[in-house]
């Protein structure tokens, strides 16, 4: 599959303009979902930004599993 054959269907969408780079300040339950979605819409470059530290407690808002 062509890397931009994904996203066809949102080229088919007129006006619609995708940014190369884009900054994410916070990513906790609603940064990271923001980020995720982002990077799947097709922006190449994403800058995130938190100096909170991913605990046990708050992997229920996030998409990660504990490991080892």
């Amino acid at each position: 599959m062509p890397e931009q054959a994904i996203y066809e269907r949102q080229n088919l969408i007129e006006g619609l303009e995708i940014p190369e780079a884009a900054s994410v300040v916070g990513c906790g339950g609603t940064g990271f979902w923001t980020a995720l979605f982002l990077a799947m819409s097709g922006v190449s470059e994403l800058i995130l930004i938190d100096s909170d530290i991913v605990e046990i407690s708050n992997l229920n808002r996030l998409l990660l599993k504990e490991s080892n």
